[in-house]
């Protein structure tokens, strides 16, 4: 099992891209957990996704969480 933690904060998009394709292919013969804000992420290698509201874990569809974490984006201005 992979744990990472917002791995994809503050890359470039070239760096971005290494970094989702190592994703990928850890995926294919481990669990790999990540945590993050990073909705594109989400979008590119998610499987499953949890989502943490009010202290409470739950899983979600993975169209609803994108749709969430892009809609938070935009509240937060």
């Amino acid at each position: 099992m992979t744990l990472l933690d917002e791995p994809t904060t503050g890359l470039d998009r070239e760096a971005y891209e290494s970094v989702r394709a190592a994703i990928l292919e850890l995926s294919l013969d481990s669990a790999v957990i990540v945590a993050t804000h990073d909705v594109r992420l989400v979008g590119d290698v998610a499987d499953r996704v949890y989502m943490v509201r009010d202290g409470v874990l739950s899983e979600v569809d993975k169209r609803r969480a994108v749709g969430a974490m892009e809609e938070a984006w935009k509240s937060w201005g």
